[in-house]
């Protein structure tokens, strides 16, 4: 058993998808838990250099809520966001977390 977050809901994002289309769940180990982020689609994994994740353009921030956003990196495929997963809970929800013994 795994905890899953709604990363759209959770990072501020459009959240139209009704609950009967496809969502995926991706799996994450934060804080040295595995945690499962409830997204709308996973394209492919990209492996990044820290030294390539740049600020993020205010345009980007302006529309989500920011605090969850590490950089942004310019990719062949296009502007990646970088998210910060540690951010993405609560010290309160990650305690609540650890004393679920998965």
């Amino acid at each position: 058993v795994i905890p899953v977050i709604n990363l759209v809901e959770r990072i501020g994002g459009d959240n139209t998808l009704a609950l009967s289309d496809q969502r995926w769940a991706l799996i994450a180990q934060v804080q040295e838990s595995p945690i499962g982020f409830l997204v709308d689609a996973v394209t492919r994994i990209v492996k990044i250099d820290t030294e390539m994740i740049l600020p993020a353009p205010d345009l980007i921030l302006a529309g989500l809520r920011n605090q969850y956003i590490r950089g942004v990196c310019d990719t062949e495929k296009g502007l990646l966001m970088v998210l910060e997963l540690d951010r993405l809970l609560l010290d309160e929800e990650f305690k609540e977390i650890r004393r679920m013994k998965f």
